[in-house]
């Protein structure tokens, strides 16, 4: 039903307008951009644009941090930047898949109010949240057979350099060096692997619940061997179908039901304003043209044992992580963490090399 609709991919480009320094908490300003050849049937069905994916992200910032923020467009992508506030360390965030910078709404004004902390700059990934979204022929997209009219035909190592060159020159714009780099889930992965590729600009590494640090498991089950309802998930995950091209083909009236409903099982802790004003940025993020979102297929995979499920990188860490240079290194999982189970054991192991 998705290629049925025939909806365009568009791609987001550089806004010539120049919005860098004003405030993304505040009122207009923040890393705005269009969409080249705008997808008007996209953005009827799903009552989303550009702008409103902005204000929703302002919305949130301005309700719920205090410390004044700026936003901008650097190297493509969206960017919000607290400025020098003291002495201490620049820490950058990194948001994971299907989020944005703004899921950190909570955590500005907490780090800021630890003296160690100076600077907080967050940035969406190049495909993702406010950032550019180039189209599904230059994006990390697999090669499927009868969709060969709009893959990128990215070697492994091309889709993973597709996020993390663009940081490269993010930090060489913003002047950014010995930073303390976070990231989150998919984006601990990013983190890690631009950290090794790029050596120098992180001093501090911590990936909070990283995907990908084990290889997919030896005991893999085929798809004939797997439960059917398991089945039609592997085949769509293959068929570099996604979670946000669900909610597009939902348009607005259930595409907002389904965001406030996995956000509320995801995260029932949520109510009021946290609630409203997430599920409302969510929804906007979700819905833009596809683009890095397809990092699901191509940089990760399923696997279903007789006795787990998990998801795996397609370049696991572990092996990798030896060669990471001059940047101290902390992982994260939480206690009921899903990512957990299936990658506790290989960071672990890669932190024990690390450290002989």
């Amino acid at each position: 039903p998705i290629q049925a609709l025939a909806i365009r991919q568009a791609r987001l480009v550089r806004d010539p307008g120049g919005t860098r320094g004003r405030r993304a908490n505040g009122h207009a300003g923040g890393a705005s951009g269009r969409w080249e050849e705008s997808p008007m049937l996209l953005q009827a069905w799903t009552k989303s644009s550009p702008a409103k994916l902005l204000a929703a992200q302002q919305t949130l910032l301005h309700r719920f941090v205090r410390q004044p923020l700026t936003g901008s467009r650097v190297a493509g992508l969206n960017t919000v930047d607290s400025g020098q506030v003291s002495d201490g360390v620049t820490v950058v965030l990194a948001h994971g898949f299907g989020s944005g910078l703004g899921f950190f709404y909570r955590n500005f004004d907490a780090l800021l109010a630890d003296k160690r902390v100076g600077r907080i700059v967050a940035f969406d990934w190049l495909g993702m949240g406010g950032s550019e979204r180039p189209d599904c022929r230059s994006a990390p997209r697999m090669p499927i057979l009868g969709q060969l009219g709009c893959n990128s035909r990215f070697s492994q190592e091309q889709a993973t350099d597709f996020f993390i060159d663009p940081v490269e020159q993010w930090f060489k714009e913003l002047g950014l060096s010995r930073v303390l780099l976070f990231g989150h889930s998919l984006g601990g992965y990013l983190a890690a692997r631009f950290a090794l590729k790029y050596p120098g600009y992180a001093e501090h590494l911590v990936l909070a619940s990283p995907v990908g640090f084990s290889a997919r498991p030896a005991d893999t089950l085929p798809r004939s061997d797997i439960p059917r309802n398991l089945r039609i998930i592997d085949s769509l995950w293959s068929a570099n179908v996604t979670p946000q091209q669900l909610v597009r083909v939902s348009g607005h009236r259930r595409g907002t039901q389904t965001i406030r409903r996995a956000l509320a099982a995801r995260l029932p802790n949520l109510v009021g304003d946290d609630a409203d004003l997430l599920a409302e940025y969510l929804y906007h993020i979700t819905v833009a043209p596809a683009s890095g979102e397809f990092a699901m297929n191509s940089l990760l995979q399923p696997s279903i044992t007789k006795t787990s499920a998990g998801v795996y990188a397609r370049e696991p860490l572990e092996p990798i992580l030896g060669g990471l240079e001059a940047a101290s290194l902390r992982v994260v999982y939480g206690d009921h963490d899903w990512m957990r189970p299936a990658n506790e054991a290989s960071a672990r192991s890669a932190l024990a090399g690390l450290r002989r």
